[in-house]
């Protein structure tokens, strides 16, 4: 009996703390309720899952009360009485979990819900700028409508003071009118003049362009063909075998030239000569290639051939090929002074010369003077005299070494200055009888005699081909 009034004091203990704690728990509930109501209206479902489990709670306490009053009750019941009121508190504490839950949802809505007021009023903002913006369009609206107003008046008197112009005065803009009626006229007209002058511009344009391009191609064709016409002439190298001293004065007046010199050597003779073809140009250049391998063919099949011999040869030939003993003939022909050399002795050299129409020049040092051979008055080819009666004749002479001697074309004298005056052989011959009886060097010579021609000449454009050589023995 004692172990059982043991028991139930103990469970009576127990069960007082257990009511103190459920009034505690009631406490805090009642306190969280309040909470709940104050803060979270909306959410209404958990609330009366709420009550459900206060009910349940109530049920349970008046169960204990039950077990209580009866204190006859069995430990069984206790402990499952106290069983169930752990299910309770933990139940209590997992819904107090989902209330902090909900709080911290509620206070992200609240931030959401300030953030959400700012951008209001940003916009809010905005519209009244917007606002003022407007309300400045609609003032410089009205603005602008009294102007137009204004004009408007300003343009119905100027109206009215039109209408009360003078009969003279509506004639005047009636004849004013006219005008520019045929201003306007005329002006189509040199629209029309201006289109189709365009229209003649670009044809101009057009054979400028096709004349260029023929141009281009007419050049390039000169060009090559002076590369030809220069292979013909004796190289640097090939002159200063036969003549270590001599000096060349080239210079075409176009692209290809009608003067060339030559020269063929056939031991023991050396010939060299300077050919001035008719004309200049490409039909120049034309004949001093027939000249050029006409002389070769003459020399290289007669031995020893004389200048006479080679210059009657060559009138022949050229005749013939240009058909000029025919009524139908042309007048096309060259003139050139011819000389054969040949070393006499250690101190003086054989020369014959033969010319047609080009003299023979060498300063004689015993005499003191420039020596003139001059050729025969006939030239190669062309003129009116048959082939067999045009003759030429030499002249042979016995010459000191060191002696300088020049051939030239008439280019070079014939050459105007700026007062159109020529050179002229007086001139020429003046010069070089100085320059010898000063003793000037022949190297010196080779660049004064070009200088003769440049200062005479000056900004004159040239007139004819021309070529000088000097030669010393």
């Amino acid at each position: 009996m004692k172990t059982q009034e043991h028991e139930i004091k103990s469970i009576r203990l127990e069960l007082n703390a257990t009511k103190y704690q459920y009034n505690e728990v009631k406490v805090a509930y009642e306190e969280l309720s309040k909470r709940i109501k104050t803060k979270e209206e909306y959410i209404t479902l958990k609330d009366e899952e709420v009550k459900e489990k206060e009910a349940k709670l109530e049920k349970a306490l008046r169960e204990l009360e039950v077990i209580h009053s009866k204190k006859t009750a069995n430990e069984a019941v206790l402990k499952k009485a106290l069983t169930k009121t752990k299910e309770r508190e933990r139940e209590l504490h997992t819904k107090n979990e989902e209330l902090k839950a909900r709080e911290e949802e509620i206070s992200a809505i609240n931030e959401r819900l300030l953030e959400n007021e700012k951008v209001l009023k940003e916009k809010e903002n905005s519209l009244k700028q917007s606002n003022e913006e407007l309300k400045a369009a609609e003032e410089e609206l009205r603005q602008n409508m009294e102007e137009l107003s204004t004009i408007n008046e300003s343009l119905e008197v100027k109206r009215i003071e039109l209408e009360r112009l003078s009969e003279s005065q509506k004639e005047a803009l009636r004849k004013v009118r006219q005008k520019e009626v045929e201003l306007t006229e005329k002006n189509e007209e040199l629209e029309a003049r201006g289109e189709e002058m365009k229209a003649q511009k670009e044809a101009i344009e057009e054979n400028m362009n096709l004349l260029d391009a023929q141009n281009r191609h007419i050049m390039g064709s000169l060009n090559y063909a002076r590369t030809i016409q220069s292979s013909i002439l004796p190289t640097t190298n090939e002159l200063a075998s036969l003549f270590p001293d001599h000096f060349v004065t080239y210079h075409p007046k176009d692209i290809v030239s009608g003067d060339f010199y030559w020269c063929y050597e056939k031991a023991p003779y050396v010939y060299f000569a300077v050919v001035d073809c008719t004309g200049h140009g490409v039909p120049g250049a034309f004949m001093s290639m027939m000249g050029y391998s006409l002389l070769n063919e003459i020399v290289a099949e007669n031995e020893g051939i004389l200048p006479s011999e080679v210059l009657t040869s060559l009138n022949r030939k050229i005749r013939s090929s240009l058909n000029q003993d025919k009524e139908d003939k042309n007048t096309d022909g060259m003139d050139l002074g011819l000389i054969r050399l040949k070393k006499s002795s250690e101190d003086i050299v054989e020369v014959i010369f033969s010319g047609a129409r080009r003299p023979l020049l060498y300063f004689d040092r015993k005499a003191d003077e420039l020596v003139k051979i001059a050729g025969n008055r006939k030239s190669i080819g062309g003129g009116n005299t048959a082939a067999d009666e045009q003759s030429f004749s030499d002249v042979s002479l016995q010459i000191a070494s060191g002696t300088c001697l020049y051939l030239y074309s008439d280019g070079f004298t014939d050459q105007c200055d700026t007062a159109r005056k020529k050179l002229g052989t007086r001139n020429l011959y003046a010069f070089l009888s100085r320059i010898n009886r000063e003793e000037v060097s022949f190297e010196e010579q080779k660049s004064l005699v070009p200088d003769l021609l440049d200062e005479h000449q000056g900004e004159v454009k040239q007139r004819d081909d021309i070529t000088f050589v000097g030669i010393k023995l």
